[in-house]
């Protein structure tokens, strides 16, 4: 089983599910994509894959092999999460402002996002450091900005929800963070916030 999709947390919920000997392997990608109609979907800009072994029973090399021919520049990782939390800095940034301020990705560039991204960024730097994920917070800010400029003029997957009237991903981004945060004891307002804001944008 390959779970490959934004946010973090579904995870955790299937693993129960599987049977000991069942395999689990986790995935990454920088791929963008625009829904242009229900079934149609554009490729709208090139990125890497990364996959790592979960749980169970590793991933046999044939299907290593196989995936990696169907899924351009895609790269098996001995340490999946941290590349998972990584990749959550950025969806935690992205997908709530662009849906919030309905905009493309490339206006979170301007100064007056600079301090809720730092905001952001810091209390899901936080919460990595108490679940024992280690991220360079200078490293981390400017994936997240790299990511931003590359895909400056594509429109984030949570924006395309909520203008489309579907249910957001939220509670497996920003959503994710606060329950994590919940388990130590720890508040974050700015996540919160955006969690609240996007989940009545969605009603």
């Amino acid at each position: 089983i390959l779970l490959l999709h934004n946010g973090l947390g579904p995870h955790l919920e299937i693993m129960p599910l599987l049977q000991s000997q069942q395999g689990s392997s986790l995935g990454t990608t920088s791929q963008g994509a625009q829904r242009i109609s229900k079934w149609h979907v554009k490729h709208t800009g090139k990125g890497l894959t990364q996959i790592g072994h979960y749980g169970g029973e590793v991933m046999a090399d044939e299907y290593k092999q196989l995936l990696c021919h169907s899924i351009p520049n895609c790269d098996f990782v001995d340490e999946i999460i941290p590349a998972l939390w990584q990749k959550l800095a950025v969806n935690c940034v992205v997908n709530p402002l662009t849906a919030i301020h309905q905009c493309k990705n490339g206006v979170l560039q301007q100064a007056e996002f600079s301090e809720k991204i730092e905001q952001i960024l810091l209390e899901l730097h936080l919460i990595a450091k108490k679940e024992s994920i280690n991220l360079d917070k200078q490293q981390l800010a400017e994936r997240v900005l790299n990511v931003i400029q590359l895909t400056s003029d594509n429109y984030s997957s949570m924006y395309q929800d909520v203008l489309h009237k579907k249910p957001t991903e939220i509670d497996y981004i920003n959503g994710y963070l606060l329950k994590m945060a919940q388990k130590h004891g720890i508040r974050l307002d700015v996540n919160q916030q955006l969690v609240e804001s996007v989940q009545l944008m969605a009603q």
